[in-house]
């Protein structure tokens, strides 16, 4: 598990719109064609790219997608740990970066469970 990371990385990353969701098999496609990194929140959906490296960017479980205030419950992290874990079989490496007030909490609660 050396290979998943809490926090930020200096790579170039893509996150389409939401209205991209629909069209996975496009998205997969410009991602392989320009070697982005398609950024998502897998809580949520899986990544389409093929890029050595996955990036997390996680926003919360709410209704809306883009939730700050949301703060995650510990079996929430638990489901998240386990699909890191998952990922890791795949992906060389892997970031994850909670984008939400609690990021600091929810990613200190996060390490101790993949510890």
């Amino acid at each position: 598990m050396e290979n998943i990371r809490i926090g930020t990385c200096g790579y170039g990353f893509y996150q389409p719109p939401n209205n991209w969701n629909d069209h996975v098999s496009e998205l997969e496609q410009i991602c392989e064609d320009l070697n982005l990194i398609h950024v998502v929140d897998i809580m949520r959906r899986k990544p389409v790219s093929t890029h050595s490296i996955c990036y997390i960017r996680l926003h919360g479980l709410n209704k809306n997608e883009y939730d700050y205030n949301y703060d995650y419950s510990k079996q929430e992290l638990v489901s998240l740990a386990e699909k890191l874990i998952e990922l890791s079989e795949t992906f060389d490496t892997i970031y994850c970066m909670f984008n939400n007030y609690e990021m600091y909490s929810n990613a200190k609660q996060l390490k101790k469970i993949l510890s």
